[in-house]
This record gives structure tokens, C-alpha cells and sequence, in this order.
């Protein structure tokens, strides 16, 4: 039963190339710098949040395919009966790992939706306040 018999390979593309800052990444001195690293930072940090929780529900697809598996074996041979609470069991704990994982997902991409928002907004406005002083 502990056989690994399941491709582990994982279904996500690696987020092993996302870089992570520190407050002190970055350089400025006016008010509007300070906001966009500290927008950035938090950026960052939401992105890595994300890149966890979904390494987490790679991790839970390997093991719920690891479990199937050994269901299936259990049923061909006729043992369900002898397995049933242990199955029973790993089910319920995959199924409360996963809840909590999507809902902090959830959380931390509706973050990151936000700070993106406020990043696009921030850089636009600069962007026209740098035409306005081209053009004047």
C-alpha cells in the first residue's frame, strides 16, 4: 500500500523562479516611490503566499492519487471492509486540507488582484504626469 505507483510529477508549473523581496530591496526618497515599493513588497509577498498554497494542493493531488490507487487495489482483492476507516480517515483529512488551502488562496489572490489594481493605478499616474512635463 505504500508503493509509489502515481507520476509525481506536479500538474503546475514550477513557481520556483518567483523572486522575493525585502523593504529594503528597494531605493527612493519621495512619498510616491515609498508607496509603490511598499505596494510592490506586499505584491511579493502576496505572490510567494499564493506560490505555497498551491505547491500545498500539488501535494494533496499526489496523495489523493496515491489513494485511489490503493482503493482500487483494496476492491479488486476484496478487502474494503478491513480498509474502510483508515480511507475514510486519510479522505477526511485531505478534504479539510484542501478547504483550508482554497480559502486561503482565495484570500491571497483576491490580495494581490487588489495590490495589482493599485500598482496599475499608481504607474498610469506617473506615466501622465511624466507626458503632462513632456509636453509642457
Amino acid at each position: 500500500m505504500d508503493q509509489l505507483t502515481v507520476n509525481e510529477q506536479p500538474i503546475v508549473s514550477s513557481l520556483g523562479n518567483a523572486k522575493m523581496y525585502s523593504k529594503g530591496s528597494f531605493e527612493g526618497n519621495s512619498y510616491e516611490e515609498s508607496n509603490l515599493r511598499e505596494i510592490v513588497y506586499e505584491l511579493d509577498e502576496g505572490i510567494g503566499s499564493i506560490g505555497a498554497k498551491v505547491e500545498t494542493l500539488v501535494d494533496v493531488e499526489i496523495l489523493m492519487a496515491r489513494l485511489m490507487e490503493d482503493m482500487d487495489r483494496v476492491v479488486s482483492e476484496g478487502n474494503e471492509n478491513f480498509y474502510f476507516h483508515e480511507f475514510h480517515r486519510k479522505l477526511r483529512v485531505y478534504w479539510n486540507l484542501l478547504n483550508y488551502t482554497a480559502s486561503g488562496l482565495n484570500k491571497d489572490f483576491e490580495k494581490a488582484s487588489e495590490l495589482k489594481e493599485e500598482l496599475f493605478d499608481k504607474v498610469m499616474k506617473q506615466s501622465e504626469k511624466k507626458t503632462i512635463k513632456k509636453d509642457i
